[in-house]
């Protein structure tokens, strides 16, 4: 019997809006090929698409910022460049974004179909874009391979995850998931799948990955996503007054991000 089990995050953006009658509308996208990447500003999921990154869906403008809803962007608009650099792959789209600064501006050159142009916005502050909930769904599936037969069973769980209080990045493969509150940065959840991160409290401050102190969930989300499958990785937590350490081998990322997006 060989038994694996890994991480979705469905990327599911649902959006709630009112029409003048009062009626609800629901929105739902999910990832496809690769990672998946949402550009708060435009109301769009990005994803990877053999070696392009795609506009997969982007939601009706009124659904932006109101500074935001004049700028054209439409489902499956390739992305070419950002900021002057090609981009091939949602993680470097993400990079550039991540590390632009607050009220930077943003310019991405597109294609839809022969046509090609600029859109530029200014990023957002975080505290004022729309707030997000993050669903993780677990899913074990155990397969039976006799002869030509081969039967699965999937089993899922979810968590509801809220961001009011601070950001909230999970470490995929190791089962934890962070949130920054007040400058520091808490396990709020372990899935407890990983042996060498099971003993690590919910609740426990991080305090450093891999002898950098921890200053801020970008920077510790950074370390530890830019370290390859094998490379070792020591986590220092705080839980009270008493320190512990874990020491581990990176495990292979068999995940893809979970968002759910809410709006009043």
């Amino acid at each position: 019997m060989k038994s694996k089990i890994f991480f979705v995050i469905l990327l599911s953006i649902v959006l709630f809006s009112f029409s003048v009658y009062g009626q609800m509308k629901m929105i739902k996208k999910g990832g496809k090929d690769g990672n998946i990447f949402m550009i708060n500003e435009l109301a769009v999921i990005v994803n990877d698409a053999d070696g392009s990154v795609i506009v997969e869906h982007a939601m009706p403008a009124d659904n932006r910022p109101e500074q935001y809803r004049n700028i054209k962007i439409k489902n499956d608009d390739e992305i070419l460049m950002v900021n002057k650099k090609r981009v091939k792959s949602v993680k470097e789209l993400e990079d550039i974004y991540n590390e632009a600064e607050k009220d930077e501006t943003i310019k991405m050159g597109l294609q839809r179909g022969d046509e090609m142009f600029f859109v530029e916005f200014a990023k957002m502050d975080p505290d004022k874009l729309p707030k997000r909930k993050m669903m993780i769904m677990t899913k074990t599936i155990d397969s039976d391979e006799g002869g030509d037969k081969v039967s699965t069973k999937i089993i899922s769980d979810k968590i509801m995850l809220d961001d009011k209080d601070g950001p909230i990045e999970p470490l995929f493969g190791i089962g934890l998931i962070l949130q920054e509150k007040n400058g520091k940065i808490y396990i709020i959840k372990n899935l407890e799948n990983f042996e060498k991160t099971k003993a690590l409290q919910e609740g426990s401050e991080v305090i450093s990955i891999n002898g950098q102190t921890a200053t801020s969930l970008k920077q510790v989300t950074k370390i530890y996503k830019e370290l390859e499958t094998g490379e070792e990785v020591t986590l220092k937590v705080s839980t009270g007054k008493k320190e512990n350490m874990s020491t581990f081998q990176k495990p292979e990322e068999n995940a893809k991000k979970v968002i759910r997006k809410e709006r009043n």
